[in-house]
């Protein structure tokens, strides 16, 4: 229980020491294209590359997204359960189909990330 507890902390502040780089000059600038994603290749390959970076310094993935990485372990530890029901929700809003992290997850199989 206690190493759980201690795994989700961890990552939780990797997340948040990398997602305050969103509060730099930086930051704003791929904050502005959040809007265009779904209409410009380059802003959707920035935003993308930016999760891969989130998702290799939290878990030290390579070339992995934030979300394969939660459709991966969503069935076997509780907390990416709860993480892939966010991740999911946010995109079904957004317009994907539904079961986005498990989609994505075998995407990044079928290309070898995994």
């Amino acid at each position: 229980m206690i190493i759980s507890l201690l795994k989700t902390l961890r990552q939780l502040i990797g997340y948040l020491a990398v997602g305050s780089l969103l509060n730099t000059n930086v930051g704003y600038l791929i904050l502005s294209m959040l809007p265009f994603i779904k209409v410009n290749k380059y802003c959707f390959t920035v935003w993308l590359w930016f999760d891969v970076f989130i998702c290799t310094v939290c878990h030290g993935t390579n070339g992995r997204s934030i979300s394969g990485w939660t459709g991966q372990w969503q069935g076997s530890i509780k907390r990416y359960y709860y993480q892939a029901l966010l991740i999911n929700w946010i995109f079904e809003k957004l317009g994907d189909k539904p079961n986005h992290c498990q989609r994505v997850y075998f995407n990044e199989l079928k290309k070898g990330y995994v």
